[in-house]
């Protein structure tokens, strides 16, 4: 497991989720990567709230873990629920298929213009 320093570069990245609220996907990196990131809801309180803080310990751990970024974005695609919405001119059919969407675009975007 990957010893995090106590401070990372960090980028907020948004999604409002009509039935859910806004939805925070905060990636932190170390050396280029992303090694931990966080997911939270506009709506306070909640099941949803407390299984996507589940989800966020999760997921971080098994960034720190080794596994591929990618391989767990590809485990949240196309999950769906009643929330489903658009933002950005994008359909999201949950808000964990909105954070592997969002989270991955940016990762893209900024691995294009690293090269």
């Amino acid at each position: 497991m990957i010893t995090l320093p106590k401070e990372l570069d960090a980028k907020d990245l948004y999604v409002d989720m009509p039935a859910c609220g806004r939805l925070r996907i905060r990636p932190s990196f170390l050396n280029g990567q992303v090694v931990q990131c966080k997911f939270e809801l506009g709506k306070a309180g909640g099941c949803l709230c407390a299984m996507l803080d589940a989800v966020t310990k999760l997921f971080s751990a098994n960034l720190q873990m080794g596994i591929p970024l990618h391989e767990m974005l590809d485990k949240f695609d196309g999950i769906s629920c009643q929330g489903a919405g658009w933002d950005d001119g994008v359909k999201y059919s949950s808000c964990v298929d909105a954070i592997a969407k969002k989270l991955r675009k940016y990762c893209e975007a900024e691995a294009m213009s690293n090269e």
